[in-house]
């Protein structure tokens, strides 16, 4: 493992290694996809309230709408990844649906940010390679619109390979 000083060191010499491509939450930046890597999605609908109050949002949730309003104070949109068929869920194997609101939502929104919470919930119900598809789907309509996606992953759910492909889709927050 390489430690901090000797990237450093490596760095001074002109040896061309960088650190880790990482962003500051604060600083998201538009038409950009972007993952959180944490075991509960906390961190990421702090960031995502603090969004909120400069972007339109769209989240997209395992966790119900009326749960997730009371705990953050969200009065935007919310659908319930769910297989119980409420006005607010939407089906996790709909995943052309869910690409189609997503995309509807940035593109009429001047750049809206979306957070979508469930991807292991997502993989579950249909299968990596298909997810992976629609991330990189959503991820383009996002890049096109100048839109905002953030991702909350546990990395202890997927194996080393399924995170590596989902990492060099999308960009890293720590």
């Amino acid at each position: 493992m390489i430690s901090d000083i000797m990237v450093t060191t490596l760095l001074k010499r002109g040896f061309g290694l960088k650190p880790p491509n990482t962003q500051k939450k604060e600083n998201l930046e538009a038409g950009t996809a972007y993952f959180m890597k944490e075991n509960k999605p906390y961190e990421s609908y702090k960031t995502f309230s603090e969004l909120s109050k400069r972007r339109n949002i769209l989240i997209i949730t395992r966790v119900h709408p009326s749960r997730l309003k009371k705990r953050f104070d969200f009065g935007s949109e919310i659908l319930w990844l769910s297989t119980v068929e409420t006005k607010c869920s939407i089906e996790p194997t709909q995943l052309s649906k869910m690409a189609f609101i997503i995309s509807h939502f940035v593109k009429t929104n001047g750049g809206g940010a979306v957070l979508l919470d469930g991807i292991e919930y997502l993989i579950l119900q249909n299968d990596f390679d298909s997810v992976l598809k629609f991330i990189c789907s959503v991820s383009d309509y996002v890049s096109l619109h100048n839109g905002i996606l953030l991702l909350p992953l546990n990395p202890l759910a997927l194996s080393r390979s399924q995170m590596k492909m989902l990492e060099r889709e999308l960009e890293s927050i720590n």
